[in-house]
């Protein structure tokens, strides 16, 4: 009876062993698909402010331009 009882306890330690793998293997996948989410807004959001910054760039000499054409023409 003892051996069994043994067993018994061995096999419970082992599933405790394995539902603790389960969860930290669980938790490194969460952290690694989080750090992946992260790092793909995070360049998003810099080809958005790059994206943002060319078009205030254009705007600005789209204005100076048409700001130096009108000075022309009312000066001639």
């Amino acid at each position: 009876m003892e051996k069994n009882t043994h067993g018994e306890e061995r096999r419970q330690v082992e599933k405790v062993k394995i539902g603790e793998r389960l969860w930290i293997g669980w938790i490194e996948s969460f952290v690694g698909q989080l750090r992946s989410l992260v790092n793909s807004v995070r360049w998003s959001s810099e080809v958005s402010i790059g994206t943002l910054e060319k078009i205030d760039t254009i705007w600005r000499c789209q204005v100076w331009k048409a700001s130096s054409l009108q000075r022309h023409n009312t000066q001639t």
